[in-house]
């Protein structure tokens, strides 16, 4: 504040003028009214004078508004007041009405339903529906109350169509929907993978003795699944011998298989780093060098790791049937059943695994004997012809074993199918190839994840009971 001026009279003094402040603002009002003239000009061709100020004197008399509401006139002698007004009557005639929501519409939960239902077209859906029922998924009679319904059946029928497909893939097997998303899609059966669906199996230590003759029963029965029910990963497919994702180390393997086995990891490390790249029998990109100028020791020795790894997985897990040209596998499997039924009869203390590897040679047998083998996806009507296969995405793993070769086959899946927008197949619903190709290959997909499941279930009894 300014300093005070003394008047003429003892003890009598005025202040100053106040300074400006926030608070003390000079023509604030005309200010405010100015900048609500500038907003309101944008629509206040909307205010109608006449019809607006009949309606508002109708509201005032009618006892509708109040004085206070005119106040607004006072202050905004002009449309912007008529426009404030108009706003109170109308706020005051809605705060008067109120509607009630029952009854309202009739059949409003038909009717939700009803516009939420999507549409289709009743001849496709009639088409897809004879399929099922010519390939003996239902009966007529089991869509004849859904035929009654006339026109507006269409999509009921493909909801019928489509949840009968489903339970054919997953039946007895609702943990199988975790690893699938299936639905009806346009004139096919989309199948596709949610995700890499991990089986572990906790088998017993490579010293366990007595297990020896189970964990080639075992083996053998998951080549026997993927040749005959669907190519699904095994340790060898995934992660060994016969790996896509590790090729560079299975080929690596191969030429180098006694000198791995019979070699420490030192020694092995000691080769790799000292014998001139032209003089290996095999690529060496994939073990992380190409030249002799370019060998990291510490990447080599983490390669030589790898292939003491695989060599120790081909030892425990790669037992396969004969699949060489002229091999009889019904004949073999028939020879396993017999061996694993005496085993059983022997009274063997892992009979409740070999019981369910026998029901896994017998479900392959039926299809070997019918020369039935696993159809290659990429083969499928409708299905990618490169890239990941939707079986690819099955995978049995031997729990906390071979973790370093299992990281480094997941890194190279998941840098492979790294930008494919899915992983599926489309399987057609005509009525030809339902019969042929969807069904038997959807049951196949159920028997070999029920026998997964089945397997891994008596494996891990059998740990918890050890």
């Amino acid at each position: 504040m300014g300093a005070p001026e003394l008047s003429y009279l003892p003890r009598n003094y005025q202040f100053p003028r106040s300074a400006m402040t926030p608070l003390a603002l000079p023509q604030v009002s005309m200010a405010v009214r100015e900048a609500h003239g500038l907003a309101f000009g944008e629509y206040g061709h909307l205010v109608d004078r006449k019809n607006h100020a009949a309606f508002c004197l109708d509201a005032y008399e009618g006892g509708i508004i109040g004085d206070d509401a005119l106040d607004w006139l006072t202050a905004y002698p002009n449309d912007y007041g008529l426009h404030l007004v108009t706003q109170e009557v109308v706020e005051a005639v809605e705060s008067r009405l109120s509607f009630s929501k029952t009854g309202l519409i009739r059949g409003v939960k038909r009717r939700s339903k009803l516009l939420g239902t999507p549409a289709y077209e009743l001849q496709p859906a009639a088409q897809k529906a004879m399929a099922c029922i010519e390939a003996g998924l239902f009966t007529a009679d089991a869509v004849a109350d859904l035929v009654k319904m006339g026109p507006d059946c269409a999509y009921h029928l493909i909801q019928k169509v489509e949840q009968t497909l489903i339970d054919v893939t997953s039946a007895d097997c609702p943990e199988m929907q975790k690893w699938l998303a299936m639905e009806v899609y346009g004139e096919s059966f989309n199948v596709s993978a949610k995700m890499l669906h991990r089986f572990e199996l906790p088998l017993p230590p490579t010293d366990c003795l007595d297990f020896q003759e189970v964990r080639v029963f075992l083996f053998k029965a998951l080549d026997a699944m993927s040749s005959f029910l669907i190519h699904f990963h095994t340790p060898s497919t995934f992660m060994g011998v016969h790996s896509y994702d590790l090729n560079g180390y299975a080929d690596a393997y191969g030429e180098l298989k006694d000198r791995v086995r019979n070699s420490t990891p030192d020694e092995l490390t000691s080769y790799l780093m000292e014998t001139p790249v032209a003089q290996l029998p095999f690529e060496t990109w994939a073990l992380g060098f190409e030249d002799d100028d370019d060998r990291d020791e510490e990447i080599v020795a983490e390669a030589a790791y790898l292939l003491k790894e695989m060599d120790q997985l081909t030892q425990d897990t790669h037992f396969t049937l004969n699949h060489d040209q002229g091999a009889n596998p019904s004949e073999e499997m028939r020879e396993l059943i017999a061996q694993i039924g005496d085993s059983i009869s022997a009274g063997s203390k892992f009979s409740s695994v070999l019981s369910v590897i026998k029901d896994a040679f017998e479900v392959c047998l039926h299809h070997a004997d019918n020369k039935d083998r696993a159809t290659s996806e990429h083969e499928l009507t409708g299905s990618a012809e490169e890239g990941c296969g939707l079986f690819e995405t099955l995978v049995v793993f031997v729990k906390d074993e071979y973790q370093s070769l299992e990281s480094q086959a997941l890194n190279s899946f998941d840098e492979r199918v790294q930008g494919l927008c899915d992983i599926y197949i489309s399987f057609p619903l005509d009525q030809e190839l339902l019969s042929r190709q969807t069904r038997p290959i959807l049951v196949k997909t159920q028997q070999c994840f029920a026998l997964l499941q089945r397997i891994t279930k008596s494996l891990e009894d059998l740990e918890h009971a050890q």
